[in-house]
């Protein structure tokens, strides 16, 4: 079972207004499976996606208390 199957109802509301990030974490998924990186690659990788977790956590985190940019 993949983070899609696991996460059906997250990716399935997400896809209600943004299809694309959903068919965008199901190629990453898919592509990650087995990759062909080198253990140093695969990691570095990994900490980018960490990052970009963070950075979506946060903009969460700001609507949640209201506090975001006009715009």
């Amino acid at each position: 079972m993949n983070d899609i199957e696991r996460d059906a109802i997250l990716f399935a509301r997400i896809a209600e207004t943004e299809p694309g990030i959903v068919r965008t974490l199901g190629l990453l998924i898919g592509e990650l499976t087995d990759p062909e990186l080198e253990p140093d690659l695969l990691r570095r990788l990994g900490e980018l996606i960490r990052r970009i977790g963070e950075t979506v956590i946060a903009r969460a985190e700001r609507l949640g208390t209201g506090d975001t940019p006009s715009g």
